[in-house]
């Protein structure tokens, strides 16, 4: 009898570490779970077009854009355009605007080209970093890649 509840005893003790284990790999994974979350993308760049597709250096231009809002969170945008010798003849800083809801939206930018961009294809990108969207991206900022759009530039 007393062999039994030895090994009972045994079995008790043994067992903790293994149900803390078990906790801890939850909490773990629970974690990871939360973090990916917090990490997702808060904006999708479907597609864009510049309006018109041909201008002179210096008059304005508009940039549309598709965009699918997953989160609501608010990003500085910093874009540049690309002249056709590939030598960056602009660089913007802006706040990006907070949407009001989730889901499809298009957003128009307009502004004047600067002047001297040599005529040709001209490049407009730039990236969006999201530093107040959860808590890790007052780390690490979530950056969304604005895809490239084409223009032309005539003398």
């Amino acid at each position: 009898m007393q062999v039994t509840l030895q090994h009972q005893e045994a079995i008790r003790r043994n067992a903790w570490p293994a149900i803390a284990a078990i906790g801890v790999l939850m909490l773990g994974a629970v974690g990871a779970i939360a973090i990916k979350a917090d990490r997702a993308t808060p904006l999708t760049m479907i597609e864009g077009e510049i309006v018109p597709d041909t201008i002179r250096s210096g008059e304005r231009i508009t940039v549309r854009w598709l965009n699918h809002w997953n989160r609501i969170c608010e990003g500085e945008l910093s874009r540049q355009l690309i002249g056709s010798d590939k030598i960056v003849r602009a660089y913007q800083k802006r706040f990006v605007r907070i949407p009001i809801n989730v889901g499809m939206q298009y957003s128009d930018t307009e502004f004047k080209l600067p002047p001297g961009l040599p005529p040709g294809e001209t490049t407009y990108e730039g990236v969006v970093r999201f530093r107040e969207c959860g808590f890790t991206s007052r780390f690490v900022p979530l950056e969304v890649k604005v895809p490239p759009v084409y223009f032309n530039v005539t003398p």
